[in-house]
């Protein structure tokens, strides 16, 4: 219900910021964008990014949406800021094999409920007692958070 709210506001609000917009004139290419193409834009965000822990900070990462997600013991992927934070490396966490499923963790507070609002995964054996009634608002909504 968090997510729903929320995007349900992120809409309201476009719909309003396009109205002022057409008030006020502004580029053609804009006044084209629908609530669809954000929402779209929204989910590769949500699903294509990872959390830089600065209040909000998302970097969109190509590729990082390939990796699955596992339980922390069978993490065999991570990332990490460059040096002067201008860049994100995402790297192995030991020898991987050919064939070998690389896995990243996509939310290390989620339970499978919240797992499957955000990227549409269960995970056996998550760790993570499944509380439907819980409140979402701590999920971060990027891999890797």
């Amino acid at each position: 219900q968090y997510m729903q709210r929320f995007d349900d506001d992120l809409e309201r609000c476009f719909s309003d910021w396009r109205v002022d917009l057409k008030k006020v004139g502004g580029p053609r290419e804009l006044l084209q964008l629908q609530w669809d193409d954000m929402a779209l834009a929204l989910m590769h965000c949500r699903t294509r990014s990872v959390n830089l822990g600065q209040e909000g900070a998302v970097a969109v990462v190509p590729g990082i949406d390939l990796f699955n997600t596992a339980r922390a013991e069978k993490v065999n992927i991570d990332w990490s800021l460059g040096n002067i934070g201008d860049s994100v490396n995402v790297h192995s966490l030991g020898s991987v094999g050919s064939g070998t499923e690389l896995c990243i963790q996509y939310c290390h507070l989620c339970d499978n409920s919240a797992l499957l609002l955000l990227w549409g995964v269960y995970m056996e054996g998550n760790p993570i007692a499944l509380d439907p009634f819980s409140d979402r608002s701590f999920c971060s909504t990027s891999p890797a958070s």
